[in-house]
C-alpha cells in the first residue's frame, strides 16, 4: 500500500511539473467565434485607390475625409454588425484608422477615432470609409498616415500591408 501511495504521489508531481506554463487550448462549440483561427492565417493586404486628403488644412479644425481601398487578402472584411454577431460592439470589424507625422518621421500618439464600412467587403471588392480627422494645433508640414484595422486583432501595417501616406500642409 505504500508503495502505491508513493507511486500515485511521484504520478501527481510529474504531471504538475510538465503541465507548468501550458496554456490550455479553448474548447470549440458550435457558433462559437473561431476570429482568433482565421487570423492566424489571414492575409491582410490593401491597396489604396483614392482619398480626397486635402493638401492643406487649418490647424485645430477638424475634417472629414474619405478614402476607398480595395480588399486584396484572402478574407472578407466585416463590417461592425457582421465582425461578431452575438455582440454588435464592432469587435473584429475592420475600420480606417489615422495617426499624424511630422515631417521629419516623429508620430504623434494614435487617434481613437475609426471609419466604419457599411457592408462587408470580400476579397477583389472596394472599401468606402469616411472618418473625422482632427488636424494638429500647430502649423507646418504633416504626414496623414491611413491604415486598416481589425480591431482588438491587428494593424494591417503590422502585417506588412502598406500606409497609406499623404502629406499635408497645416496652416
Amino acid at each position: 500500500m505504500k508503495r502505491f501511495l508513493q507511486c500515485v504521489i511521484i504520478s501527481l508531481a510529474i504531471s504538475l511539473f510538465t503541465g507548468c506554463g501550458r496554456i490550455p487550448e479553448p474548447e470549440s462549440r458550435p457558433g462559437q467565434d473561431q476570429r482568433n483561427e482565421r487570423s492566424a492565417h489571414a492575409y491582410y493586404a490593401a491597396e489604396w485607390l483614392n482619398s480626397d486628403v486635402p493638401q492643406t488644412m487649418i490647424a485645430g479644425t477638424q475634417t472629414t475625409i474619405y478614402v476607398n481601398a480595395r480588399n486584396v487578402g484572402d478574407w472578407v472584411w466585416p463590417n461592425p454588425p457582421a465582425a461578431n454577431p452575438s455582440r454588435r460592439d464592432g469587435r473584429y470589424a475592420v475600420r480606417l484608422c489615422y495617426q499624424w507625422a511630422t515631417a521629419d518621421g516623429q508620430l504623434f500618439p494614435r487617434n481613437s477615432t475609426r471609419g466604419d464600412l457599411k457592408l462587408s467587403v470580400a476579397p477583389g471588392e472596394v472599401a468606402e470609409f469616411a472618418i473625422d480627422v482632427e488636424v494638429p494645433e500647430n502649423r507646418g508640414s504633416y504626414e496623414l498616415h491611413l491604415d486598416l484595422v481589425e480591431e482588438l486583432v491587428t494593424f494591417f501595417s503590422a502585417k506588412r500591408s502598406e500606409k497609406l501616406i499623404v502629406p499635408v500642409s497645416v496652416q
